[in-house]
């Protein structure tokens, strides 16, 4: 695998900003892994393993987290990883000031509230909490470790301590080079990541071989180029329902939505084909996804049926708000969901909104119509259920929909270290969010990858995240088409 050639990846951006700035766009998060760390991190098969921590523990009441920090690791300016610039970089992720992008500022403090944390010793830091999380780690794995004297300095690009530091950086293109006080053996000595927004050019660039990783090349090229990778990832593509007033505060109305929904046909016109559909509010990649229960096949008549057990037989009028853009098939969405539902008598008005940051407000502050086109992005099953389904107190993206026993299901699981038990109850939750349908389920897209000989065996994970550790050729859960 090793050559002494860069490694070339080519995708559609190249923008990184603030390494604790929150995002979930895996080209950012691409070049984050690259040069920085935190504590833990995801593998290929999305279980949190360790990273700068190599290992921890978690008090019986799931508020105490005690973390030993590998030794003699040093961030890319020379100064050796402490405790402090661990207790350094939680206050910094976690400020007021930080922002996120796509209404997500603030989330991840949420998680914090009350806590501190204190340096055992040069190796060790302990968190304590004021509310029990037994599934921290999915938060910490987004908060990454800085050196303090870079931050100070203003030179953030030499505060990680990841695989590869920076070389140059121009205005289209990022060179990084292997990190030599990386405790890892590494496959390639140097990335040269090109940014190119032009998915046909992506795509001919890669026809071409002019890169070794391409990514977004699409369902529909060609074959004989070489592999293309797809995953069908963890990213859940739903309608929210407003639960603030209208119709959809009615069981029956959402249950015949769901029905009403022809997920094949969105999949194949909205996405050409690239995507599955999708049963509930977690993927199968969730740690409390359960496959044994039903979901939502498409059925107009048990729709019918349902909506004129709801007093609307004559139809109904709804009004749909969606982005233009983030996800890019949002319009052809949008107008086919329309057409499905006229079928059954149900009009539907669309307003659409842009910029994006401007629409993820208006969701997050509850400023739509009857529903919204919204993804679900959080791999992590205790912050997906959180932040939109709980109600007391309500998670950040929460439309107002109650349940006391997903409440008391998600209180007790984080007050539950015992993995197996956890899962237990984040199904129970599960179940109900699939039975009440407080969204209209959609699909989950797929995402392609072009694969040039030096990656053969190469793989990510369900983030999505581009990895080049020796891991990354261990088994990869992604299909080679």
């Amino acid at each position: 695998m090793s050559s002494a050639t860069p490694l070339v990846i080519l995708q559609p951006s190249l923008h990184w900003g603030d390494p604790q700035a929150m995002t979930d766009d895996p080209d950012t998060l691409s070049l984050r892994e690259a040069m920085y760390e935190s504590l833990v991190r995801r593998d290929l098969q999305g279980r949190i393993v360790p990273a700068l921590a190599e290992r921890w523990e978690i008090s019986e009441d799931a508020r105490q987290w005690t973390f030993d920090l590998h030794q003699d690791v040093r961030f890319h300016n020379g100064e050796t990883v402490s405790a402090g610039d661990v207790l350094f970089s939680l206050e910094r992720g976690l400020a007021p000031e930080r922002r996120g992008e796509l209404g997500t500022s603030g989330v991840l403090a949420s998680y914090f509230q009350g806590a501190s944390w204190q340096e055992l010793d040069q190796g060790s830091v302990r968190i304590t909490l004021s509310d029990p999380n037994a599934d921290l780690l999915s938060v910490l794995l987004e908060i990454p470790i800085l050196s303090r004297k870079a931050v100070e300095r203003d030179e953030l690009e030499v505060g990680g301590s990841g695989p590869f530091r920076l070389r140059h950086q121009g205005p289209r293109e990022i060179l990084m080079e292997r990190f030599p006080s990386y405790r890892e053996e590494l496959p390639f000595p140097s990335l040269l990541w090109r940014e190119q927004t032009d998915p046909d050019k992506r795509k001919q660039a890669w026809q071409r071989k002019e890169a070794d990783l391409v990514s977004c090349i699409g369902l529909t090229s060609g074959s004989g180029e070489g592999k293309i990778l797809r995953q069908d990832g963890s990213l859940c593509m739903v309608l929210f329902c407003n639960f603030q007033s209208g119709v959809l505060r009615d069981l029956k109305v959402r249950q015949a939505l769901n029905w009403a929904t022809d997920r094949e046909e969105l999949i194949k016109t909205a996405l050409g084909g690239a995507g599955v559909p999708l049963g509930g509010p977690l993927s199968p990649w969730h740690y409390g996804f359960d496959p044994s229960i039903p979901t939502y096949k498409y059925d107009p008549e048990r729709a019918r049926q349902l909506l004129a057990e709801a007093g609307h037989a004559d139809g109904l009028a709804l009004t749909l708000m969606a982005p233009t853009s983030q996800p890019a098939e949002s319009p052809r969405l949008v107008v086919t969901l329309k057409r499905q539902w006229e079928q059954l008598l149900i009009q539907l008005e669309i307003r659409y909104v842009s910029p994006r940051e401007l629409y993820a407000e208006q969701v997050r502050a509850k400023r739509f119509g009857d529903l919204c086109l919204f993804d679900s992005s959080p791999l992590s099953s205790s912050r997906v259920l959180r932040e939109k389904f709980r109600s007391d107190p309500p998670g950040p993206w929460w439309q107002g929909w109650h349940s006391p026993e997903v409440d008391a299901w998600l209180d007790q699981a984080a007050t539950t270290p015992n993995d197996e038990v956890r899962q237990g109850l984040y199904r129970k939750a599960y179940r109900c969010i699939v039975e009440s349908a407080p969204w209209v389920f959609l699909y989950r897209p797929s995402f392609f990858w072009g694969l040039g000989e030096r990656l053969s065996g190469w793989g990510l994970g369900p983030d999505r995240i581009a990895r080049f550790l020796s891991s990354s050729f261990t088994s990869p859960p992604t299909r080679v088409l």
